[in-house]
């Protein structure tokens, strides 16, 4: 069993200042991390080639050690995020090394595998790899920097934004507690990577500038930064005042007024943060009276009000105009852009994997679906399958598949259409119960056991089936999920 230490020993006798250079600066600096984690440059990434280059070139060592192999692991693992092929190179390396790695080393190899397996589109793989690295003792701060970005985009892909979010703060507050203040943009930039919509790909950006300015940096030069970073994401962000996405919108109405914080308006700084940090009620109530009041920042309050009230989210409840017989929904309460429907579909979506489908949520989703214009098309799926129009989600999952690939949630949702028992079985074994997937995981069982007693399966089967389920969870998935269960019972 090799240690930590020893690893590090033999780097030391058989690396010359190349190799050290490479591995001091992957735990110390940024070069690496933004190649391997965030979205490069051109720049950066000749950077890292141009040092493994150094690297290879002077490595004349012919040893077949641990260490040896471990670093050849490690530099492909670097390479397979710009050159597909070393992904198949990295995993030999891997499975090369026969003894236990602990320490840094050890979660290395982990989340190299993890990445292996997201690369090669290995969905049970990559799951299996995530726990490992979940649970290992001691996990270096970038390997388990991959991790989050892994559980946020699962989130993302079950359009539960609110986790993402909350993974990102959560894991952002430790890199700031650990030191590990390098990986913090990195880390924002891979929540940008892995992000779908252009509202997901700058949140972690505009809160890091957020925290930027709270911490003491000026705003021309947080503004500046801010810019330099929105630059590097695909599809290019517009910086317009029109913008829906509240920060973008407040960054260019600094930029078009060439806005400097006047220590004399106390109140306008904190307006602007509680605006990036998406705390509309708060900001309206500051800004109204600036709106109001004749003085230097009347025009300003007045432009960042109006967009303020245009984009903040609307909640589901407010979106219609009930009956007062049957408290339903009946029509919208106003009309709605295609942004704001999107989310409030998303709500809607949210609130039935959580407490079930019901009356009052059917009729939502017949109004919301009849406002459709550009919305995401596994939106529209997850929707249309919710109120049973299985022929129109079907559709719609196929052509989401065709656009974005695979997704646990959109293999669920069109097996659950097509009655694909197989294809459930897939979703069981690459979900979990007591995870973010948990919803697909419940789905998927109490499906394949409804189609197996509707084709005239033995009533025992069923119920030995949900015993074996209720010791994962005795709620048996929740609301949503039980009363079905138990229908099968009798």
């Amino acid at each position: 069993m090799i240690s930590v230490v020893l690893v590090a020993c033999a780097f030391c006798t058989q690396a010359d200042n190349a190799k050290e250079y490479l591995f001091h600066s992957w735990t110390t600096t940024p070069i690496i991390a933004n190649v391997v984690v965030g979205l490069p440059t051109e720049i950066e990434l000749n950077q890292v080639k141009t040092l493994i280059a150094e690297v290879q070139k002077k490595n004349t060592s012919s040893d077949n050690t641990t260490a040896q192999k471990f670093m050849h692991a490690m530099i492909a693992g670097i390479e397979m995020e710009y050159e597909a092929e070393k992904v198949s190179q990295c995993l030999s390396y891997i499975e090369s090394i026969d003894e236990n790695l602990h320490g840094i080393a050890g979660s290395r190899v982990l989340r190299f595998q993890l990445r292996c397996a997201q690369l090669q589109g290995d969905v049970k793989k990559a799951q299996t790899f995530a726990t490992l690295l979940r649970e290992f003792d001691g996990a270096h701060i970038e390997d388990a920097a991959v991790l989050c970005l892994y559980d946020i985009e699962r989130a993302m892909q079950e359009n539960d934004n609110e986790l993402a979010q909350q993974l990102y703060i959560d894991f952002d507050t430790l890199m700031c507690a650990s030191g590990a203040q390098y990986v913090r943009i990195p880390v924002a930039f891979g929540y940008a990577r892995v992000a779908k919509t252009q509202e997901n790909k700058v949140y972690a950006l505009l809160r890091l500038s957020q925290w930027l300015e709270e911490f003491g940096y000026e705003e021309e030069t947080v503004r500046e930064l801010l810019l330099a970073w929105l630059s590097r994401l695909q599809p290019r962000i517009e910086i317009t005042t029109s913008s829906v996405i509240p920060g973008i919108a407040l960054l260019a109405t600094e930029l078009a007024t060439n806005s400097e914080f006047d220590t004399a308006d106390a109140n306008w700084e904190e307006i602007t943060l509680l605006v990036r940090a998406q705390d509309f009620q708060e900001a309206i109530l500051l800004l109204e009276p600036l709106a109001e009041a004749a003085g230097e920042r009347q025009d300003d309050a007045i432009a960042l009000l109006s967009m303020v009230r245009r984009v903040t989210p609307i909640p589901l409840i407010d979106a219609f105009e009930c009956s007062r017989d049957s408290k339903l929904p009946i029509t919208m309460s106003r009309t709605f852009n295609s942004t704001t429907v999107q989310d409030l579909l998303q709500q809607a979506i949210k609130q039935a994997h959580t407490t079930g489908e019901s009356a009052w949520l059917h009729q939502a989703f017949l109004l919301l679906l009849q406002e459709e214009r550009q919305i995401d098309h596994a939106v529209l799926a997850e929707s249309c399958r919710l109120i049973g129009e299985y022929t129109q989600a079907k559709q719609f999952f196929v052509k989401a598949i065709e656009l974005e690939g695979e997704s646990v949630q959109l293999v669920c949702g069109l097996a659950d259409c097509t009655r694909d028992s197989n294809a459930m079985g897939i979703v069981i074994q690459s979900t979990s119960p007591d995870d973010t997937s948990s919803y697909w995981y419940w789905l998927a069982n109490v499906r394949i056991l409804q189609w197996y007693a509707e084709d005239g399966g033995e009533p025992v089967e069923i119920a030995a089936k949900i015993n074996r389920l209720r010791k994962k969870d005795a709620s048996l998935g929740g609301a949503q999920f039980i009363s079905e269960f138990n229908a099968l019972l009798f």
